[in-house]
């Protein structure tokens, strides 16, 4: 994590002078009101734009839209921000969060911190390291397994689409789950009318963004950023998969409706989320809230899926005195062990049972499979 420290603010102060070349001045970047004043008065990189309580708009969503249009500074702000992030709140701090006695960093998890269920981390927060960039997967690599030991990863396989599945009733969805089709490949035949065997990288990266996207009730506008194509080219992908999956629609609206009605609306084993604000006057507090109750009984049906996973895997290990293995850490959708070299094929055969099988078992019409991917390495940024 020195080391790390070290590489992290060699390349902060090359941003930064990237930054200040086009600037042509120093300022504070992490000043929203300096920053602003460049963005919009000096290089007039865009029209103003000012926060409800007048400040500049300098968020990142406001600088991924600007660097989204091709301008080269905002998207070096949000560089400088992303490594900032990193060596701040993990390679300077995670060092400062180590038991003295275990010699371990040791996360806290609230239960009721989120609207769904979803579990949440914190001092430190272990479920917020960036898993897709390499300077992410540094700092994962500095979590390592004990001597003779190895660190396993099991990840539940595109549980949320398995749930909007079952949930809307996708024929086509839950044949193409039962029978291990690729769901994204299988989108992308749906939506650019190709055989399934003919769907190029392309298609489908833009099916998958789609799949996800629908999830959280992805605008046609986001979409359009999210895989650079033109708004119009975004809301005909959008259309046309609700055309060939209509059942999905159905559920979005259905459960607007019921939202709009009582309040609230409840995951599969009952939990209920409530939006107080889905009828507001104002449309984007309405938007919001709209998107946020099609996701929730979704996300949380899949955090109590692994809610009750962990309860029965934590059973296991404490009956059974031989297993030496623990459970570690939980990321949403994934859990983290720490298992002996020796028992991996066992830990490996009950962590994959009992995670696939707890749906179906606590939840009786659950109509579709789930599965786990599980991998292992010495350390926690060779487990993806």
């Amino acid at each position: 994590l020195k080391r790390l420290s070290i590489k992290f603010e060699k390349k902060i102060q090359q941003i930064q002078k990237e930054i200040f070349k086009i600037s042509k001045k120093e300022f504070n970047i992490a000043s929203p009101k300096q920053l602003g004043e460049i963005i919009y008065n000096d290089l007039k990189i865009a029209g103003l734009k000012k926060t409800k309580k007048g400040s500049f708009a300098t968020s990142a969503a406001v600088l991924e839209d600007l660097a989204f249009k091709g301008n080269i500074f905002p998207q070096l702000v949000l560089d400088w921000r992303q490594v900032s992030k990193l060596k701040n709140t993990y390679s300077d701090s995670l060092p400062e969060h180590l038991n003295p006695n275990s010699k371990r960093v040791h996360t806290s998890f609230l239960l009721a911190a989120t609207t769904t269920g979803r579990l949440a981390s914190s001092d430190p927060n272990l479920q917020n390291i960036p898993i897709k960039t390499e300077d992410g997967k540094d700092i994962r690599k500095a979590f390592v397994a004990e001597k003779n030991k190895l660190l396993i990863s099991a990840d539940y396989n595109q549980i949320e689409m398995r749930i909007l599945a079952d949930l809307a009733d996708v024929k086509e969805l839950k044949k193409a789950f039962k029978n291990n089709v690729d769901i994204h490949s299988l989108t992308a035949s749906q939506i650019f009318n190709v055989d399934i065997k003919k769907v190029n990288k392309d298609q489908r990266r833009k099916a998958k963004a789609i799949n996800f996207g629908i999830i959280y009730g992805i605008s046609q506008y986001g979409l359009a950023k999210q895989i650079n194509v033109s708004n119009y080219e975004a809301e005909e992908f959008l259309n046309s998969y609700f055309a060939k999956f209509p059942e999905i629609k159905v559920y979005m609206d259905n459960t607007i409706k019921f939202c709009r009605k009582s309040g609230y609306v409840n995951n599969i084993f009952g939990r209920r989320s409530h939006f107080n604000a889905i009828n507001d006057k104002n449309y984007n507090v309405r938007n919001f809230q709209e998107r946020a109750a099609i996701n929730a009984p979704i996300q949380g049906s899949a955090s109590e899926i692994m809610r009750l996973a962990m309860i029965r895997l934590d059973k296991i290990l404490s009956d059974q005195k031989d297993l030496k293995s623990k459970m570690l850490l939980q990321i949403h959708d994934e859990l983290i062990f720490e298992v002996e070299k020796n028992e991996i094929n066992k830990m490996t055969k009950i962590i994959k049972e009992q995670m696939a099988s707890v749906a179906v078992s606590e939840y009786h019409s659950f109509s579709i499979p789930l599965t786990v991917d599980v991998n292992s390495g010495d350390n926690w940024g060779e487990l993806h």
